[in-house]
C-alpha cells in the first residue's frame, strides 16, 4: 500500500492543478487498499501469500505468455505490437467492463462522505486512481513477456516506449469506460440508470470484439504488415504501437501522427473526465424500490419439469425472478455472456477466412472444438455471480424454509443458471459450428454438450457451496473470483485436449464410436458433483447471515 501510495504522491501537483483535494484523495485511497488487504483471502487454507488476486496476475501472466509469441513470429514490428496492444486493450476493457460499473456506482461511501468536505472530483479521482492501480498491475502481468522478448529482439530502445504504450493504453481505456459512465449519470434518472449502464457494457462489448476482430483480421500474403492500411489511424491500439515503432527508427511522418495520437487521445479524455467529475453523484445507485414481480409461466413450466419436491420448485422460481430483476447480477452477468459469444461468432468468421481454411486445412477441420470448449467458459460467470446481491442480509429467509438439506436449494440455483444461461449460448455455439462444419460436427456438439453438464455442477463445487443472492458482492479489484475461474479452466482444458484425442483415435474409423461412447461416460461422471451438490448440509453452507 505504501508503495502504491508512493507513486501518487509523485502526481500530487498535477492532480491539484485539475481541482483535485489532494488531501483527502489519499486519504481515501489509502483507506481502500487497506480494505482490499483485509478482503483478501488464501486459495489454500492458511495460506497468506497465495491471494486470488495472486491468482488473478498468474491468469494474466499465462495469457502473456501466448501473447509474447506475435513479436517473434511476426516481421514487422509495427505490426506485431498493434495486435499485442489489441489483445492487451480487449482484457483491460473486459477487466474494466466486468466490474468497474460495480465500483464506479458503490454507494456504500454515502453515508460516510455525504457529510464531509470532499468534492465530486476528488472522490471520483479516488475511485480511479484504485480501479486504475489495480489494472495497471494486470497489464503488467499480461505486457511482462512481451516486454521481455521485444526487449531482446529490439534492444533496450524498445523497453520505455513499450512502457509508455502501456500506460497510455490503461489511460485510454479507463478514460473511455468513464466518460461513458459520467454521460449516463448526466442524462439518466437513477430509476433507469443500473439499466442504463446494462445496455452500455452491451454496447462497449460489442465494440470491443469488432475492434479486435478488425485488428486480427490481417492479411497472410501482405507479409503480416499493416503500414498501408488507412484504417491505422482510427484504430487505438496502432496508436499505441506508434510509440514502440518510433523509437526502433521509424521516424516517417505517418509513425509521428500515430504516436502524437497514442499520447495526445488518452490526455485529452482525462482532462474530459474531471470536466464532468463535477456532475459525479456518489449516491447513484443507492438501490431503488422496485414492484413485486411473479415467475413467468416458462419459469413455471421448467420448474415442473425439473425439480421433484415442492420445496426446490419455489426456490427455482425465486432465483429465475431474482436472476432476470437483480441489477447487480445482470450489469456483471450478461456481458460476459455476450463477449464470449461475439469472439466465438468472430474467431469462426477468422477461421472460414483463407488465414485458416487454406492456409492451415488441419487447423480448420478441428477449430469446431476449439469454439464448443471455449464456449463452455460461460459457466464460470452465471455460477459465481447468482451467489452475490447487494442486499445480503435478505438471506435469512433461507432459515424459514422447510429445507432440510439446502443442497435441494443449490440444485434448483444451478439449474435455472444452466436452463437460463449456460444453454441458451451453448445452443448459439453449437449453431455456428452446425452451420460451418456441417453434420459431421454433430457427435462433437452432443459430447461438448455432456461435458458442459459436468463443467457446471464441477464448478458449482469449486466455488464453495453458497445458496444464491445471499452473499455480499465482493471487492471489484480484490481477484476474489480468480482460483475458481482457474481450476473450472484447467478442467475444461483437460476435457477438450480429452476430445481432441478421441477424435484423433477415431480418424481412421468408419463412425465416430469413441467420441460416442463417451458420452454417456461424462454424463455418469457428471452424476458426482451432482449428487455432491444435492447432499449438502447446512454445516455446509457459507456466507448465510441468521436472522
Amino acid at each position: 500500500m505504501k508503495a502504491r501510495l508512493f507513486v501518487f504522491d509523485r502526481f500530487a501537483r498535477p492532480l491539484e492543478a485539475v481541482g483535485v483535494d489532494y488531501r483527502r484523495f489519499r486519504a481515501i485511497l489509502g483507506v481502500k487498499f487497506a480494505l482490499d488487504g483485509r478482503r483478501q483471502h488464501g486459495w489454500v487454507q492458511g495460506s497468506k501469500r497465495i491471494t486470488p488476486f495472486t491468482w488473478s496476475l498468474i491468469v494474466h501472466g499465462g495469457m502473456g505468455l501466448w501473447i509474447s509469441a506475435l513479436p517473434l513470429a511476426i516481421p514487422s514490428a509495427f505490426t506485431a505490437m498493434t495486435l499485442s496492444l489489441s489483445v492487451v486493450m480487449v482484457m483491460l476493457a473486459f477487466d474494466l467492463v466486468a466490474d468497474y460499473s460495480a465500483l464506479l456506482l458503490d454507494s456504500t461511501e454515502a453515508t460516510l462522505l455525504a457529510a464531509r468536505p470532499v468534492t465530486a472530483r476528488t472522490l471520483l479521482a479516488a475511485r480511479l486512481a484504485h480501479v486504475g492501480s489495480y489494472l495497471t498491475t494486470y497489464v503488467g502481468a499480461l505486457a511482462l513477456a512481451t516486454a521481455v522478448v521485444g526487449t531482446l529482439r529490439w534492444g533496450l530502445r524498445f523497453l520505455p516506449a513499450y512502457l509508455l504504450s502501456l500506460a497510455a493504453a490503461v489511460v485510454l481505456v479507463l478514460a473511455t469506460v468513464t466518460i461513458v459512465y459520467l454521460v449516463i449519470m448526466r442524462v439518466v434518472s437513477r430509476e433507469r440508470l443500473r439499466d442504463a449502464i446494462l445496455y452500455a457494457q452491451l454496447a462497449m462489448t460489442v465494440l470491443t470484439v469488432a475492434a479486435y476482430y478488425l485488428g486480427s483480421a490481417v492479411d497472410v500474403d501482405s507479409g503480416l504488415r499493416i503500414e498501408d492500411r488507412a484504417w491505422i489511424y482510427f484504430y487505438p491500439a496502432a496508436w499505441l504501437a506508434g510509440l514502440p515503432a518510433l523509437a526502433l527508427g521509424r521516424t516517417s511522418a505517418q509513425f509521428w501522427v500515430l504516436g502524437a495520437l497514442g499520447i495526445l487521445v488518452p490526455l485529452l479524455l482525462a482532462l474530459i473526465v474531471m470536466r464532468l467529475a463535477p456532475r459525479f453523484r456518489v449516491d447513484a445507485a443507492d438501490p431503488i424500490a422496485v414492484a413485486p414481480s411473479r415467475p413467468s409461466s416458462i419459469a413455471r413450466t421448467l420448474a415442473r419439469w425439473t425439480t421433484r419436491s415442492a420445496t426446490a420448485r419455489a426456490v427455482f422460481e425465486l432465483v429465475w425472478v431474482l436472476a432476470g430483476r437483480d441489477r447487480q447480477f445482470k450489469t456483471r452477468t450478461y456481458p460476459g455472456l455476450l463477449a464470449i459469444v461475439l469472439f466465438v461468432v468472430a474467431f469462426a468468421l477468422l477461421a472460414r477466412s483463407g488465414v485458416w481454411g487454406e492456409q492451415f486445412p488441419e487447423v480448420y477441420a478441428n477449430m469446431h472444438l476449439f469454439l464448443l470448449y471455449y464456449g463452455i467458459l460461460v459457466i464460470p460467470t452465471p455460477i459465481l455471480m447468482v451467489i452475490y446481491t447487494d442486499r445480503p442480509e435478505a438471506g435469512w429467509v433461507y432459515h424459514g424454509l422447510p429445507i432440510e438439506r439446502p443442497g435441494t436449494a443449490l440444485i434448483a440455483a444451478v439449474q435455472v443458471m444452466f436452463i437460463r444461461f449456460v444453454l441458451p449460448v451453448f445452443a448459439i455455439i453449437a449453431a455456428v459450428v452446425l452451420a460451418m462444419w456441417g453434420p459431421r460436427a454433430i457427435v462433437d456438439i452432443a459430447l461438448a454438450l455432456a461435458t458442459t453438464v459436468l463443467v457446471t455442477f464441477c464448478f458449482a463445487l469449486i466455488t464453495g457451496r453458497r445458496l444464491p443472492f445471499s452473499a455480499p458482492p465482493p471487492g471489484g479489484a480484490s481477484g476474489t473470483r480468480a482460483g475458481a475461474v482457474i481450476g473450472g479452466m484447467t478442467l475444461v482444458l483437460l476435457l477438450g485436449a480429452g476430445h481432441f484425442l478421441l477424435g484423433r483415435i477415431n480418424a481412421p474409423l468408419p463412425q465416430p464410436w469413441p467420441v460416442i461412447a463417451a458420452i454417456p461416460v461424462i454424463l455418469m461422471l457428471a452424476y458426482l458433483p451432482a449428487r455432491a451438490c444435492a447432499s449438502t448440509r447446512w454445516s455446509d453452507i457459507r456466507h448465510l447471515p441468521l436472522a
